[in-house]
This record gives structure tokens, sequence and C-alpha cells, in this order.
């Protein structure tokens, strides 16, 4: 459901849209655009420093997740 402003003031209208996705796995993604980024000399999505500090995130979660555990 998509929120559209009300042009004429009040509150938004609300739509429902059909979208078309194609389901990708996730690794086949990330190869995909760091040959299409390489390629176009183009910057990554993801760069190094945001996917160490997803990494790091997650490896926190887990820690945390874990301590939980009988």
């Amino acid at each position: 459901m998509i929120a559209h402003p009300n042009p004429a003031g009040g509150r938004p209208e609300i739509r429902s849209e059909k979208l078309s996705i194609t389901p990708t796995p996730p690794l086949d993604a990330e190869l995909a655009d760091f040959v299409n980024t390489v390629r176009a000399r183009r910057a990554p999505l993801v760069d190094g420093r945001t996917g160490l500090e997803a990494l790091r995130v997650a490896l926190m979660v887990k820690e945390k997740i874990a301590a939980c555990q009988p």
C-alpha cells in the first residue's frame, strides 16, 4: 500500500499496487552489482566500510542471541 498526498489537503489517499518482483539470490545480486560496478567504473551500491559495519552489527546480534540461549 502506498499513501499518496491528497491535493485537496486532509488525509492522504491510500492505494494498493501490485509489484512484479523477480526473486534473486542475494549473493547473485551482490556479484552482479560488483561486475556492473567494475564495468561502469562507478561507486558500488554498498562500499567496504558499510559492509564491514553491517557485518559487525550482525555478529553482535548473533552474540546477543547466543548469550540468551540456555
